[in-house]
């Protein structure tokens, strides 16, 4: 007699791979919602280091929680064809609410160094006595509110004087463009209305925000400072200033897209209401307020430009604009206040203007000068074939310093659209690029393992700056640091290290003139000719610079000098500060704070300042 077999039990099956899937994603939750920790120092050794101003102390180690990939995503394969998504490690940016004492004219307090930065950058003489009420842009209630410029400038960055002699001077291209101060001040401050705690977007995965949220924000004092932070899929920021400062008051998880740069507009910044633009790795940008959770999506889908954005600035001066790069070699001019249309961004688009032709690589598709357009992109240049990993505007808001991965430094005027110089590194791309604080020089650090210093007047190259060991990917100036004698610069990459660098002009000295070190560098120089002469379609680097191409640009290309006519600069200090590769550094007055790329951010006192933060 034939008997059938029992059947499968395959509602115990599903039950059992339900029962699974569901506690995986209970434990996605879980690792999503880890918080922040901090950590105090407990080494001697690697708890301070000392330098030639005295010694910096570690004061603690606030610790960023990492969320794991997306559900969707699944883990890393090192098989896989498909490339992993671009990221920068972790970003930082500070957000004083209230000013602190900092240079505001070209960095320094002596009244020749100011005088002497004015003429040089063709501003208005700095004025002493306290401007009237009608030159600020809004009543800020928590802003130190000293001069025009205390409203613009940034005591955390490089360059705190950005709107340093823009005033009333109705010649200044700034403010024929974006009017003054008081001008901006009769219009009506828009704010986004999309709740993003509330959304329904798939763009959004979480949303977490501090059980005392609203009691914070209301006890919270007049010299608060807020730290932005972008690490992997997620954004958040914190109050940098309390005892709590480890604590998100609120925190974003992205689905499928990871935020990579962001900035905030420090001319529109009040104690209720802040402008954020953070740039993703889907080509997507929001402008986010994070006082009200309200948020609006720009180049949603890449709708203009579909490749990822890699760095993202406000226009100094403007309210409305932000300029983002893409990682097509684009750079696109947005209008937070307009909806984003198509655009045609084809080999056979139209194109307004162009330089140079592959030597130079710069043409504009759309001009800021052109006429007004009802939506978005105010402005598109198309800079270079490779992405743009870097791009700072100078002090006198006057010209941008870019740097792409093919190696090269474009320095443009903003406001003609024009470009003035094309630098080229030695090897690899150039990663990061900052201004000195009176615009003078313009630093740069890349893949080659240096920090260059170039001269923007002069238009040449001033020192090579040797030390690293690795990719260097953040390069800032200390402009606490910098006077009339010499600059403070600083460098971190990804041999975890930081280093300190004494720049001045009287002090650099160039390689020994010896008969090896001669034909080392000729030899140098000659195969570095032969990788400028090969092309892309022989297998090189996109954009290299031809001899032959820069011949008709050679007032605007210049060629590379060879390592023997270089002067060379050593740093003064050199600290392993992390144990994971380093992604930024920012000089704050009383403290010095890096970051890695595994979320760790450390804040090491200045000399002086740790007693004054006990206390």
């Amino acid at each position: 007699m034939f008997v059938l077999p029992p059947p499968s039990n395959y509602s115990t099956q599903y039950a059992q791979q339900l029962k699974q899937r569901e506690e995986h994603f209970a434990r996605l939750a879980q690792a999503e919602a880890a918080p922040n920790t901090i950590t105090c120092p407990t080494g001697e050794e690697d708890a301070s280091f000392v330098a030639a101003e005295g010694q910096y102390t570690l004061r603690d180690e606030v610790t960023l929680a990492m969320p794991p990939p997306f559900a969707t995503e699944g883990l890393p394969n090192a098989l896989s064809t498909i490339p992993a998504p671009r990221t920068n490690g972790v970003r930082l940016s500070f957000v004083p609410l209230k000013h602190r004492d900092v240079p505001v004219d070209a960095y320094s307090s002596s009244p020749k160094l100011a005088k002497r930065n004015s003429n040089l950058l063709g501003l208005a003489s700095p004025k002493t006595e306290e401007p009237s009420p009608s030159h600020l842009n809004r009543s800020l209630s928590s802003l130190d509110t000293e001069s025009v410029e205390d409203d613009v400038a940034d005591d955390d960055q490089s360059t705190p004087q950005s709107y340093t002699g823009v005033g009333d001077d109705s010649s200044n291209s700034f403010v024929s463009m974006f009017g003054t101060p008081a001008q901006r001040a009769c219009g009506k401050q828009k704010k986004p209305k999309n709740s993003i705690a509330k959304t329904t977007s798939s763009f959004v995965s979480r949303f977490m925000a501090h059980t005392n949220l609203l009691n914070l924000l209301a006890t919270r004092p007049n010299d608060q400072t807020l730290l932005f932070a972008s690490a992997c899929r997620s954004f958040s920021w914190l109050d940098y200033s309390s005892q709590n400062r480890h604590e998100a008051l609120t925190r974003i998880l992205f689905a499928r897209s990871y935020p990579l740069c962001q900035d905030i507009n420090m001319l529109t910044r009040d104690s209720d209401h802040l402008d954020v633009i953070v740039g993703f790795s889907s080509s997507d940008l929001i402008w986010l307020d994070p006082m009200t959770n309200k948020y609006v999506r720009l180049n949603k889908q890449g709708t203009i430009n579909p490749s990822a954005v890699l760095e993202v600035k406000w226009i100094p001066g403007s309210e409305n604009l932000f300029m983002a790069a893409h990682a097509d070699g684009s750079v696109v001019v947005y209008d937070k206040e307009k909806d984003d249309s198509t655009f045609n961004t084809s080999p056979n688009a139209s194109v307004v203007m162009e330089e140079g032709g592959e030597a130079i690589g710069f043409s504009v598709l759309r001009s800021m000068n052109g006429k007004a357009v009802k939506n978005n992109p105010v402005a598109y240049w198309k800079v270079a074939k490779q992405a743009i990993t870097a791009f700072a505007f100078s002090p006198d808001c006057q010209h941008i310093a870019i740097t792409s991965d093919d190696g090269t430094l474009k320095i443009i005027d903003f406001h003609a659209e024009r470009v003035l110089a094309v630098f080229q590194s030695y090897y690899g791309g150039l990663l990061c690029v900052t201004w000195s604080p009176d615009g003078r020089y313009i630093l740069t650090g890349g893949q080659d393992d240096l920090i260059t210093i170039w001269s923007f007047h002069d238009r040449k190259i001033v020192a090579r700056c040797s030390g690293h060991n690795s990719f260097i990917k953040a390069v800032s100036f200390d402009p606490w640091r910098c006077d009339d004698r010499g600059y403070r610069f600083a460098s971190v990459g990804d041999d975890c290290r930081m280093l300190f660098w004494d720049f001045s002009v009287g002090a650099l000295h160039r390689p020994k003139p010896t008969t090896g070190l001669q034909r080392a560098a000729s030899v140098s120089s000659r195969s570095v000719q032969n990788l400028q002469a090969r092309t892309p379609e022989n297998g090189d680097r996109s954009g290299a610079l031809s001899p032959s191409s820069m011949a008709p640009v050679d007032q605007v290309v210049h060629p590379l000098a060879p390592r023997s006519t270089v002067a060379v600069l050593s740093p003064v200090l050199a600290k392993k500060v992390d144990t994971d590769p380093l992604s930024s550094i920012t000089f704050r007055e009383d403290s010095i704070v890096t970051a890695c790329t595994h979320g760790h951010v450390r804040t090491w006192m200045r000399p002086g300042w740790e007693k004054k933060a006990n206390m």
